[in-house]
């Protein structure tokens, strides 16, 4: 959110004339009542700290976001995501709506998660996916699972799978500088698979946050699948 005044350390002067004291205490009342009022709120309303006249000063405020449950910290001149600081073992993204998917050969995007903290030393990911493929033609489809656009996993599905359908689950740990050390499990209807995947990937872990990915590709226009949940977990 933009406020009324911007935030000067330096005003008023020394030289400021008493009679207008009223008029500055008035606007101080309201600069600060505007930024207690700031601390939470919708995402894209995050106080602009960075029109201030000192804008490092603000460093180490937090922000609540209120529709994506991303806590902010404000470090000079951006944003920074700090949930995983808070928020230890716990979810920090869910999707859990359905997702209906065919008639179309193309990649295409089913669940994209919100930008989460980076990945420091001795932190992890756990990540499940879970869908049922309900219709599969001659030809195969592909799934990915993407982080920050680097292919992690990519699986090919041959037929339908009933039951359960799919479920994979995977560990995902900064192994160094660019890269991402991953293991996996899976379920194929009542079989189990222990390190269906396993190994270090290259990845861009400078970008200031991660985003995981999930698309499908199918084989013909007349496959189809239901996607059921998409939940990542900050360990």
């Amino acid at each position: 959110m933009a406020f009324t005044n911007l935030w000067d350390q330096t005003f008023p002067p020394d030289v400021q004339l008493a009679s207008l004291g009223a008029a500055d205490l008035r606007q101080l009342r309201v600069d600060t009542q505007q930024r207690m009022a700031a601390i939470s709120g919708l995402d894209a309303s995050k106080p602009a700290f960075g029109s201030d006249a000192q804008p490092a000063s603000w460093n180490g405020v937090l922000f609540f976001a209120t529709d994506t449950g991303i806590i902010y910290q404000w470090n000079n001149p951006s944003w920074t995501n700090i949930t995983a600081s808070f928020v230890k073992g716990n979810v920090v993204y869910k999707n859990t709506t359905p997702v209906t998917h065919t008639g179309t050969t193309t990649e295409d995007t089913i669940f994209t998660s919100t930008a989460l903290n980076p990945l420091t030393v001795n932190s992890s990911y756990r990540i499940q996916v879970g869908f049922a493929v309900s219709s599969q033609g001659g030809s195969s489809s592909t799934y990915k699972l993407k982080v920050n656009g680097s292919i992690v996993q990519s699986t090919t599905i041959n037929s339908p799978v009933g039951g359960n359908g799919y479920w994979f689950e995977y560990i995902l740990s900064a192994a160094g500088s660019g890269n991402m050390a991953i293991s996996s499990r899976e379920f194929q209807g009542n079989k189990f698979f222990e390190g269906i995947t396993s190994g270090s990937f290259a990845i861009d872990l400078t970008l200031g946050n991660n985003t995981f990915v999930l698309t499908w590709t199918n084989g013909t226009g007349t496959d189809a699948q239901t996607f059921i949940q998409f939940i990542i977990e900050s360990l």
